[in-house]
């Protein structure tokens, strides 16, 4: 597969390098459902983004209003031109790079937050192993450099297992599915968007609880 004219092995060498580059800045910890594994480490391509409040994911989506991460450019753009690939036309949710160190694995589990309802799930693998295992239920996916494939996250399972001796680089970014910002906006209060309440684009404490933007800095 080919997109914008580079390979996809091609793309994956680019975002990895431009994610190595930034490796003075900091990687936050995964929270929640990711959190079984307390050494996976996150960088966010346009913030942490407080998930659990759904009205704030509406309205980002909705107005176009995110604030991307000035040090991932080819990162952005790479999630830009992915658009063409199946169903990845919608606007953006959460965009976040993942790295997984040697040895441990993660699970991503069906949920119950609003927000995974309305969402499809790209996931690109950017370094290369033969000892990346990805699997869908009991489905092997295909973990070398380039991987590209799309989940659900509401009803698909995941398991990410790093048996290699070095760290996995991976990405994986939301996209809205069709029809789904405008049936979820005719549920919402207009005074809950954001550009009503700018006092939101704050750091979360408690997310679960909070109206705020973000989870943690960025």
């Amino acid at each position: 597969m080919n997109l914008n004219d580079r390979s996809m092995s091609t793309w994956a060498d680019m975002l990895q390098d431009e994610i190595l580059d930034d490796e003075d800045n900091p990687w936050y910890l995964a929270e929640d459902r990711l959190a079984d594994n307390n050494q996976l480490r996150l960088k966010f391509v346009n913030g942490n983004l407080n998930y659990y409040y759904f009205p704030n994911m509406v309205s980002l989506a909705a107005n176009k209003e995110h604030r991307f991460n000035a040090n991932l450019p080819v990162t952005l753009k790479f999630c830009q031109a992915a658009k063409s690939i199946l169903d990845t036309k919608g606007p953006f949710g959460r965009m976040i790079v993942h790295r997984l160190p040697a040895g441990k694995f993660l699970s991503i589990e069906n949920t119950d937050i609003e927000y995974y309802q309305y969402v499809i799930t790209s996931l690109f693998v950017l370094n290369s192993s033969n000892q990346f295992d990805i699997h869908n239920y009991t489905c092997v996916i295909p973990s070398t450099k380039g991987s590209f494939f799309q989940f659900q996250p509401i009803s698909d399972r995941l398991r990410i297992t790093n048996n290699s001796n070095g760290d996995m680089y991976f990405l994986t970014f939301d996209n809205w599915l069709p029809g789904g910002i405008k049936t979820a906006a005719q549920d919402m209060d207009p005074y809950e968007w954001l550009a009503k309440n700018p006092e939101r684009r704050g750091i979360a404490l408690t997310p679960k609880i909070s109206k705020m933007l973000y989870i943690s800095n960025h």
